[in-house]
């Protein structure tokens, strides 16, 4: 009989495998289906609305790349949401969140923001 650990995590391991982690409450999982949704990356189309659904998700869970791309997502729209999500990343000790608040996102800082996309992908290899 297979050890039910292992059947869990090859079934999970699939595109298919990353919305259920995400379900399940995965911060990774949820924090790359919000930025595949966001830029339209692999078999996802860019859908802003479910990109925000994913990053909320991550980020009340506490993850910090999550917690900044609401604030981006929020930033010309509703500044005051923006900056409460920015604020809470920056608590968390996120240099970026700070430099979004004043306005000093530069481009290699804006780039940085996509470096969780592969750390994500990566983290969500089976093992």
């Amino acid at each position: 009989m297979p050890d039910g650990r292992r059947v869990i995590r090859l079934q999970l391991a699939g595109p298919q495998g990353v919305r259920d982690r995400a379900s399940l409450g995965d911060t990774r999982a949820q924090f790359t289906l919000g930025l595949k949704h966001r830029y339209g990356l692999d078999e996802h189309s860019r859908d802003l609305k479910l990109a925000e659904f994913w990053f909320e998700q991550a980020a009340e869970l506490g993850h910090v790349e999550a917690m900044i791309n609401m604030g981006l997502l929020y930033h010309y729209r509703d500044f005051s949401t923006a900056m409460f999500w920015y604020k809470l990343a920056e608590a968390q000790g996120s240099e970026l969140a700070s430099n979004a608040m004043t306005g000093r996102l530069s481009g290699s800082s804006t780039q940085a923001l996509k470096h969780g996309m592969p750390a994500a992908q990566q983290a969500l290899q089976p093992k």
